[in-house]
């Protein structure tokens, strides 16, 4: 995310985040599949073809990004309030839920090739 979050609980609107030079809508809402399978095989050749294999995800829309991304950031409170008190280096938190959040791009193995399946989780960097 690209802006600051200084209160644990505020209620973070992914389009203030967009103007404050995050790309959570930008590249990761409402992606096509096609969108998504560019982007894994842009980040493994820039990687290598031999590091941690990538995903990308997209939410389907931004009212559907909204909730996981504040329950992240809620869960994840002690990290938010480092990040908040103390910001030398981006951190990143996950969260997993009970319902698919979205759908990713990614590649099983190093010489597999990309595909596209429903995904259980987000990640956001602060």
């Amino acid at each position: 995310m690209g802006g600051l979050v200084t209160q644990v609980g505020d209620f973070i609107d992914l389009r203030d985040e967009e103007a404050n030079g995050g790309h959570a809508i930008s590249e990761h809402v409402g992606k096509s599949d096609e969108y998504l399978i560019r982007r894994v095989q842009s980040e493994r050749f820039e990687r290598g073809p031999f590091s941690t294999t990538p995903l990308v995800g997209s939410f389907p829309s931004l009212e559907a990004a909204q909730e996981p991304v504040n329950s992240a950031i809620v869960h994840q409170q002690d990290t938010v309030e480092l990040v908040a008190r103390v910001v030398t280096e981006r951190k990143r938190v996950n969260a997993e839920f009970n319902s698919p959040t979205g759908k990713e791009a990614f590649v099983a193995s190093a010489r597999g090739q990309p595909d596209i399946r429903d995904t259980w989780w987000v990640a956001v960097v602060l």
